[in-house]
């Protein structure tokens, strides 16, 4: 965490804020987190780098909004550096959006780092997840989040609790089902889609890099993360 100490004084009026900024994408506030993804895939024509980082030290800063919105422009310019990891290190493996709820259903995702996703799951997800990054259609985002968001399974093997535990709570893959599940992920807001995204992004660049025999180079076009040098282009 950076500890950061503001006090401004307005008139006859001191604002005073103690915050504790986190410094890695797995420790982000799961309330601030599917937003901040749609901030980070944010195109340069839909939001430029300067907008897109104060938009971000806001997020990480919300309960202290009161005070951060009275900075003047070259203090708020200072702090902005100390988030610069949000553009330039996506290093998440934790799933931040472990579980969603939609019409009181609930659907589980894949575990930290996806240690879990079997091999047709990969597969399958995986087309969806390089569809959007070719076409930016929404659908492939509802795709791929019914790809790897399923209800827990029934029976001993999905106990935790079980020496017959498979190291997964979530039903078995059935590509039978994603139509039906499609229509489900569609109720998901566009920020809970893009943590998805983003989760299986960052999971699979990682994944990717420990084989790099097996998975070849993926092309620029395929993979939809607006990164940028943000330190120097502020």
């Amino acid at each position: 965490m950076s500890e950061i100490q503001i006090d401004l004084v307005e008139g006859k009026k001191k604002y005073t804020a103690q915050i504790s900024l986190v410094e890695k994408w797995d420790d982000v506030p799961a309330a601030v987190y599917p937003e901040l993804c749609s901030v980070y895939l944010k195109k340069p024509e839909e939001m430029d780098v300067y907008d897109k980082t104060v938009r971000a030290f806001v997020l990480l800063t919300l309960p202290h909004f009161d005070v951060v919105k009275r900075l003047q422009d070259e203090e708020l310019y200072e702090l902005l550096k100390l988030i610069d990891w949000v553009f330039n290190r996506l290093d998440l493996v934790k799933n931040i959006q472990a579980s969603i709820t939609i019409d009181n259903l609930t659907f589980h995702g894949p575990s930290d780092e996806m240690e879990n996703l079997r091999f047709a799951e990969w597969c399958v997800a995986d087309t969806y997840f390089v569809n959007y990054a070719r076409t930016g259609d929404i659908n492939n985002l509802h795709m791929l989040a019914a790809c790897i968001y399923r209800p827990a399974g029934e029976g001993v093997e999905y106990s935790t609790a079980s020496s017959l535990y498979r190291g997964d709570i979530r039903e078995k893959f059935n590509d039978q089902l994603l139509p039906y599940r499609k229509q489900i992920m569609a109720k998901l807001t566009t920020a809970q889609l893009h943590g998805i995204y983003v989760f299986f992004a960052s999971c699979k660049h990682k994944i990717t890099g420990m084989y790099p025999a097996f998975f070849p180079k993926p092309n620029k076009a395929d993979c939809l993360l607006y990164t940028s040098d943000a330190a120097d282009e502020r």
